[in-house]
């Protein structure tokens, strides 16, 4: 394992698994989902050069998140409701949400492809969701999990 300051180009190249646990704002209560979206991106960034030359890796980006409505068990999800709309009043922020997460990562790409969401994994007893992120060439149809 190797641990590298945040949106710094990777620097492994031959690596079959990437994993990029960003947290939440609640692990860095100051930062704004403003931040939180740069700094996700900046990371998305950071690895599709790597998982443009090796077709093979995969990017698993871990993150607390928002769950979809009876996505988790019921006390998680009304913890991770509370917890946003805590957020809302006392700091005009909100926590970023599944399909937020999934559009940010389909949104990096150059000009021979972009990254696509090829799977997704979350347990029941917690907010934390995994992306499996693969790079997707153009003119190929994405398989989004």
């Amino acid at each position: 394992m190797q641990r590298r300051i945040t949106g710094r180009p990777q620097t492994v190249r031959n690596a079959g698994v990437y994993v990029v646990d960003l947290g939440s704002p609640s692990t860095t209560p100051t930062e704004s989902l403003a931040a939180l979206t740069a700094r996700v991106t900046a990371e998305l960034l950071a690895h599709l050069p790597i998982l443009r030359d090796n077709r093979g890796a995969t990017l698993v980006v871990a993150m607390r998140l928002l769950p979809d409505p009876g996505s988790v068990d019921v006390g998680v999800e009304a913890a991770a409701r509370t917890r946003d709309l805590v957020l809302l009043q006392l700091a005009n922020e909100r926590d970023l949400e599944v399909s937020e997460l999934v559009d940010l990562v389909q949104n990096v790409g150059d000009v021979s492809g972009r990254l696509a969401v090829v799977s997704r994994a979350r347990g029941r007893d917690n907010a934390v969701v995994a992306l499996g992120v693969k790079f997707q060439a153009s003119g190929n149809s994405a398989s989004t999990a």
